[in-house]
C-alpha cells in the first residue's frame, strides 16, 4: 500500500502484511521524522487463529525459493564473535560474500562507501549499551530508492522471529530471534522471495520508463 507523509508529502510503499488488519500503526517519517499513521481499511476481519509458539522457525522445504545459488554482498553488524562466525559460515554456504563490522563506526563507513544486498544487524549493536542503534538509524533515513534494494535483518534475544509488526516499526525486512539463528538460510531465502514478488510489478514499470 502507498503511504504519504502529511508533513513533507513524501511517498512510501509498504507491504500490506506489515500492517495488521483492523489496526492503526504509527511510525516516524524517515525523511522529516514527523509522525505517520497507517491503516488497512480494506483488509478483511482476521479469523481467530490457534496459538503459535514464541518463535516460528521455517524449514528449507516450507520457504519460497530464491536463487538456487545466491550471489551478493552481505554486511554483518554482530558484536558476538561466535554468532558472527556462525552467520558468516551460513552465508558463505549460500554463495554470499560477507563483510564483518565490529563497531558502529566501521559499519557506517562500509555503508557509505559500498553497496550491500543484505545487511544483518544485532539489536544490541551499540558499544555503549544504549537503546539507539546507529546502524538501524542510518538505514531508516536512507532514500526509499536505496532502501528498497536492500534486505535488512535484525537479530535479537528478545525479538520474535518473523514478527512483522516489529519489523515494520524498526524499518527492517526480517526479524530473527537468536534461538532461531540456525534457520537463517531458510528465513532469508523466504524474505528475499517475498520482497521480489512484492516489487516485481513496480520494478517492471521502472524498467519500462527507463528509470530502473
Amino acid at each position: 500500500m502507498e503511504i504519504t507523509c502529511q508533513s513533507c508529502q513524501s511517498h512510501f510503499t509498504i507491504a500490506d502484511d506489515r500492517i495488521p488488519a483492523g489496526r492503526v500503526v504509527h511510525f516516524k517519517c524517515p525523511k522529516c521524522r514527523e509522525k505517520i499513521s497507517a491503516q488497512r481499511p480494506d483488509a478483511p476481519n482476521p479469523k481467530p487463529a490457534a496459538q503459535k509458539p514464541k518463535s516460528m522457525p521455517t524449514s528449507q522445504a516450507d520457504a519460497p525459493k530464491a536463487d538456487a545459488a545466491a550471489t551478493g554482498s552481505v554486511l554483518t553488524c554482530i558484536f558476538d564473535v561466535g554468532m558472527r562466525k556462525q552467520v558468516a559460515a551460513m552465508l558463505a554456504h549460500q554463495g554470499y560474500g560477507c563483510t564483518p563490522a565490529a563497531t558502529v563506526q566501521e559499519a557506517l563507513r562500509q555503508l557509505r562507501h559500498s553497496e550491500f544486498d543484505v545487511i544483518i544487524v544485532s539489536s544490541d549493536f551499540e558499544p555503549n549499551g544504549g537503546d539507539a542503534n546507529g546502524v538501524l538509524i542510518y538505514l531508516e533515513r536512507l532514500e526509499m530508492v536505496q532502501r528498497r534494494k536492500m534486505i535488512v535483518v535484525e537479530l535479537g534475544s528478545t525479538l520474535k522471529t518473523r514478527d512483522h509488526m516489529t519489523a515494520f516499526c524498526h524499518s527492517v525486512d526480517l526479524i530473527i530471534n537468536h534461538a532461531d539463528i540456525a534457520e537463517l538460510e531458510a528465513l532469508l531465502n523466504r524474505c528475499i522471495a517475498e520482497k521480489r514478488s512484492f516489487y516485481r510489478g513496480y520494478n517492471k514499470a521502472l524498467e519500462s520508463a527507463g528509470r530502473a
